[in-house]
């Protein structure tokens, strides 16, 4: 039986990641409330998405 890998220490950069997507998962919680009152829930949804398009299309784009 193979034992597992020893555990090693997180790097910056694998901390630095964990620390924005944190940063980027609650902020979508507060922009969701903020956005809410002035918008249709189906409406802030679609601009999300629309946004995470964007963003995910130039990336793609710019990786090839």
């Amino acid at each position: 039986m193979r034992q597992p890998p020893p555990n090693r220490p997180l790097d910056t950069a694998a901390v630095a990641w964990m620390l924005l997507l944190t940063f980027l998962w609650g902020a979508n919680a507060v922009t969701v409330k903020v956005v809410t009152g002035g918008v249709t829930p189906i409406l802030g949804a679609a601009l999300r998405s629309g946004i995470a398009l964007a963003l995910l299309s130039a990336y793609g784009a710019w990786r090839g």
